[in-house]
């Protein structure tokens, strides 16, 4: 069985794993520097802190349809490398807003900022298969899964502390580097790109078409598709209840542990430590030995499990104020949610056509982003009426349901 040393061995693979490592970490940085500044401004309040989040969600349903085709089109590589650069950019403008308490140019700003996500995301997926074999792909996926997640806590852990120790100001000079630094390791990638068809051609007629019929259109092709086989299907489902829930635990688990910790964003920053190295050890073991497992069976495993920790994890803080307490459940909880992402990313891979890499991931992202972007304002809501812990502990107990139930009907198939 491939080994992820061999993968490290190959430099492409390494530069492209560094690279997504580092902008991936500049995206949650550019978070935490939100996070702070709500804090300040409005302290304890989980709508405005769901409201300026939602401008990191919105470019997914405007841009990503766009975004997908260009992808399948365009050079990966130059993607993402000039995505890096522009997000340099557009986090030095940041300052200057910031300075007078202006939000409408820094919601724009953020607006613009995850605007390039849409095209970097779905180009850093669909350029696995170029980089790696078939029979790597579970590896891939999982070694990419551990760079994409654990860099972005890593980014929360570190922003988060830094946060602290230093203004917001010095913070927004350290994440434009960072994105930079992305873009140079980036640039020593070396591939061979899947040849593209030789009729397409991409004019100031095609990009007016492609406008025109952006969102609906390019929506219901991209549904239609995904929809239209059954181990898709499967993904589609499990990845909108994933981020449905982590909308409604995300922005209300921020404030939740202000409130409790009594801190800005140093205890987010410290609990994200325990939850990256859970991550990390999951996503190891289980790129190493999920071929031994099936991946639906392994997804319905993990929610079950993940959601039993949530619920746990809330209950225990609320009550005893316990950092170590925490800090062990957030590690046993990167553990079990690991396999959930590596499984689902795997299966599209496997059953997916090469030229529809960059729709269907950007099409994914527009169903993962309509469920997060809906439960976190539903979840802020029901934070004000019901309170944040119960908020927690219902959306712990709806991710233990789901898994329950998968695990249920799979064993009753089997028979």
């Amino acid at each position: 069985m491939p080994k992820y040393r061999y993968l490290l061995k190959d430099r492409n693979f390494l530069l492209h794993s560094i690279g997504q490592i580092i902008s991936q970490f500049g995206d949650r940085l550019v978070q935490i520097i939100l996070v702070g500044l709500v804090y300040k401004l409005y302290p304890g309040s989980t709508t405005q802190l769901a409201k300026i989040f939602s401008f990191t969600l919105i470019p997914a349903f405007i841009i990503s349809p766009i975004a997908g085709v260009f992808v399948d089109r365009w050079n990966n590589k130059k993607i993402m490398i000039t995505c890096d650069i522009i997000r340099g950019f557009l986090v030095l403008m940041l300052p200057v807003f910031i300075a007078t308490n202006q939000f409408a140019p820094i919601y724009a700003i953020v607006f613009l900022i995850f605007t390039c996500a849409c095209f970097f995301l779905p180009a850093k997926f669909a350029v696995i298969p170029d980089l790696v074999t078939g029979e790597k792909f579970l590896l891939a996926n999982s070694l990419s899964t551990i760079t994409t997640v654990v860099a972005g806590v890593a980014g929360l852990t570190f922003g988060g502390l830094v946060l602290e120790w230093i203004d917001i100001k010095q913070t927004v000079y350290l994440n434009s580097i960072i994105y930079f630094t992305s873009a140079a390791s980036l640039s020593f990638v070396v591939y061979r790109a899947r040849k593209r068809k030789k009729d397409v051609h991409i004019g100031r007629r095609e990009i007016k078409e492609v406008l025109k019929t952006s969102f609906i259109h390019e929506f219901k092709e991209g549904i239609k598709y995904l929809f239209s086989g059954e181990k898709v299907r499967f993904v589609i489902y499990i990845l909108f209840l994933l981020m449905s829930m982590a909308g409604a635990i995300y922005v209300v688990s921020v404030v939740f542990i202000q409130e409790v910790m009594g801190s800005m964003t140093r205890d987010i920053g410290l609990f994200g430590i325990f939850l990256c190295i859970g991550l990390l050890v999951g996503s190891y073991y289980y790129g190493k030995q999920g071929e031994r497992f099936s991946k639906d069976g392994a997804i319905y495993t993990s929610l079950l499990v993940s959601g039993l920790l949530i619920a746990l994890f809330s209950a225990i803080l609320q009550s005893t104020s316990s950092f170590f307490m925490g800090g062990i459940i957030l590690f046993l909880l990167g553990i079990a949610v690991s396999p959930t992402m590596i499984s689902a990313n795997t299966i599209i891979h496997e059953a997916i056509d090469g030229d529809m890499r960059g729709r269907i991931f950007s099409s994914l992202g527009i169903i993962m982003n309509i469920g997060l972007l809906i439960f976190m304002f539903v979840g802020s809501a029901l934070a004000d009426i019901i309170g944040k812990l119960w908020v927690l502990l219902l959306s712990g107990f709806a991710f233990f349901g789901f898994g329950l139930v998968g695990l249920i009907l799979k064993n009753r198939n089997k028979r």
